[in-house]
């Protein structure tokens, strides 16, 4: 078994992501990194994903849920370019970074 590895950053590669009620994107730095970290800052439940154009959207119960103030260490694709997210709440800010280990 393998030791679990901290969170180290790719610093500068952060982006804040504000949402609500509709969905949201924004450009995210296409990274060889294996991981990223989100944390939800916002009042309310998100729903998140990653992927690779500008038309991304992310649905309510279809997609990976971020409950307020919580922060959670995922992989992703790799090179992915677009981060898109939606909440129950309006002003719901989710910050990603990418980076190595959990």
């Amino acid at each position: 078994m393998s030791a679990i590895q901290p969170f180290a950053p790719a610093y500068g590669s952060g982006v804040k992501l504000t949402t609500g009620l509709a969905s949201a994107n924004v450009a995210i730095t296409p990274s060889r990194n294996l991981c990223c970290r989100i944390v939800n800052r916002g009042p309310g439940v998100a729903w998140f994903r990653i992927g690779y154009d500008s038309s991304l959207t992310a649905l309510v119960d279809a997609d990976v849920m971020l409950l307020p103030g919580a922060q959670e260490t995922f992989t992703r694709p790799l090179d992915a370019s677009y981060f898109a997210a939606i909440a129950d709440q309006a002003n719901t800010v989710l910050q990603l970074i990418n980076g190595e280990g959990l």
